[in-house]
């Protein structure tokens, strides 16, 4: 194991706002009057629900002479930190239903931190030691992680009893708040609700993209320098399974490479332009693990090849429109230019993929860009209604691994991450078995 850069303190956990919950089990954000969505006030509760996925859900209480509430949209009321609030929600059924997405206090207010939440986090690594009195006895993890990274200083603590969730996750598919996060700025400053919202996203997409799978901020708190709460959002979240393995690349038990790649993922979000571009190609990276069928998958991984073709080639200057477009350029050669600029090796012998390589056989295909943009180009363009593709048994399957691999390694080339990986290739090896990145080999 990578050994970690900094010797671990000992020190006191962050406290959630709210507690963390029990695999499955709703958070509770309100519980109380709820008015408007009857001729009078009702008792009701808002909740952060975790079954069967993450949604917003409001229920009230009903009587039997109630007129029935039509499905569609409904105003709410409620009172938080002492002001009445306003709640635009969905009326299910009568006495229930859901919210999308809903903020209190003042967008526009500058705040001193930002206490969020997050959900189905891995137990990652920390770089310091957390200690607790339960049941009159002390109890220590490894759960802190802390890092001052392009002005912010970030400090994620995991639950103490993460590591038996994260064995129990094969079990059933849990929705859990497994994380606290603290946000300031470095040297002390305030800072706008807008700027914590996009640190808020760069960081669900990029340990999303991490990960493989999507996890979530949730229930961010902004606090002014009084300490008083200025601004709240409560959120239905996009979230998959909590996960015991799975398709991460990054190793999240190393210390080093967690630091190196949250420094490397947010130095490259804080340049100018990076932000839309980088967010894209680590959405769809994230898509091409867990949505749909493996052709779906494949070909939601080119679509970020031809926007790192395009970026690399045309906006680099080093191909003009014209010649893109045109014959002297085709995909496979597109795709292996900009693996070559990156020193990824594009030999199909270096991995186990009998089937692909059985098809660039027969197809007379020299590496992997080729095999992977001819085997593409046969799923959306046949050469008969019954092309011959799917004869080659797992072919779709092996072009996926490729892909994936590809697609991962040309982003971690783009932000510049200098540590470790865990290959999601065949022949796999246990999760920890990292290699550089080939860009950093020495050869």
């Amino acid at each position: 194991m990578t050994q970690d850069k900094t010797a671990r303190a000992i020190e006191e956990p962050l406290s959630p706002l709210y507690s963390f919950n029990r695999p499955n089990e709703p958070v509770l954000l309100h519980q109380g009057p709820l008015s408007d969505v009857a001729p009078d006030s009702r008792s009701g509760v808002i909740e952060l629900s975790c079954s069967p996925s993450p949604r917003l859900r409001w229920t009230c209480t009903t009587h039997d002479e109630d007129r029935p509430t039509l499905p569609g949209e409904v105003d709410l009321s409620i009172e938080r930190h002492g002001q009445p609030l306003n709640l635009k929600a969905i009326c299910r059924t009568h006495g229930e239903g859901w919210i999308n997405h809903c903020e209190f206090g003042d967008p526009g207010a500058e705040l001193e931190r930002l206490l969020v939440h997050w959900m189905n986090l891995p137990d990652i690594l920390g770089n310091a030691t957390l200690e607790e009195r339960r049941d009159g006895q002390i109890h220590r993890w490894a759960g802190r992680w802390r890092g001052d990274i392009d002005g912010w200083s970030i400090i994620l603590d995991s639950r103490p009893d993460l590591s038996k969730l994260v064995r129990d996750a094969h079990v059933e598919n849990v929705f859990v708040l497994t994380h606290v996060m603290e946000v300031r700025r470095s040297d002390g400053e305030l800072f706008s609700v807008k700027s914590a919202e996009d640190l808020l996203e760069q960081l669900r997409v990029g340990l999303s993209f991490a990960l493989g799978r999507w996890v979530a901020p949730a229930l961010p708190v902004g606090y002014g320098d009084s300490g008083k709460v200025l601004w709240e959002s409560w959120s239905s979240v996009l979230c998959d399974p909590l996960q015991g393995t799975g398709a991460a690349w990054l190793y999240y038990h190393s210390t080093d490479d967690f630091d190196d790649y949250m420094r490397s993922l947010l130095g490259a979000f804080s340049r100018e332009g990076e932000q839309g571009l980088l967010r894209f190609q680590m959405v769809f990276a994230v898509q091409t693990n867990n949505v749909g069928f493996i052709e779906q998958r494949v070909l939601a991984a080119f679509s970020v090849f031809e926007n790192i073709e395009w970026i690399e080639l045309v906006l680099g200057g080093r191909v003009s429109e014209a010649e893109y477009r045109s014959k002297k350029w085709p995909g496979e050669a597109r795709l292996r230019e900009v693996l070559r600029s990156a020193s990824i090796s594009t030999d199909l012998g270096d991995f186990e993929l009998p089937a692909l390589e059985e098809f660039a056989k027969q197809e007379n295909l020299k590496d992997g860009p080729a095999a992977l943009v001819r085997l593409r180009n046969r799923l959306v363009h046949p050469n008969s209604p019954r092309d011959e593709v799917y004869r080659f048994a797992g072919a779709s399957t092996d072009a996926w691994f490729l892909a994936r691999h590809y697609l991962t390694m040309l982003i971690l080339k783009r932000i510049g991450y200098p540590g470790r990986y865990s290959k999601q290739m065949p022949p796999f090896g246990w999760f920890g078995s990292t290699e550089p990145m080939p860009w950093n080999e020495k050869r």
